[in-house]
């Protein structure tokens, strides 16, 4: 494997309103949970993040909630700063993207 790559999964999963975000967590998130931010809406560790979009809407996924998780699969590469800005980036591509609000 080469060191100076970074294996990377991004993703965008609907799920019940009342999960919370270590149920959405990524399995490196689970084992590890590092930072939760003040408003709730991320939870990050060195390989992993998971936020909570608002707002988001689809009539195919009544009463649920878009949530976003990153998983990085590179070992000895851990960074939770990182993956903070990271999730807090993607999340908010995904709120303003056809993916928060589908078209009918």
């Amino acid at each position: 494997m080469d060191k100076k790559k970074v294996a990377m999964f991004a993703d965008q999963e609907w799920l019940p309103r009342k999960e919370t975000l270590l149920f959405a967590a990524p399995s490196s998130v689970r084992r590890d949970p590092d930072h939760v931010t003040e408003s709730k809406k991320y939870l990050y560790a060195g390989a992993g993040a998971v936020g909570r979009t608002a707002d988001c809407t689809d009539s195919a996924h009544p009463d649920q909630r878009l949530f976003t998780s990153i998983e990085s699969f590179t070992r000895d590469r851990e960074d939770t700063r990182t993956m903070g800005k990271l999730i807090k980036a993607y999340t908010q591509q995904v709120e303003r993207s056809q993916a928060c609000h589908p078209e009918p």
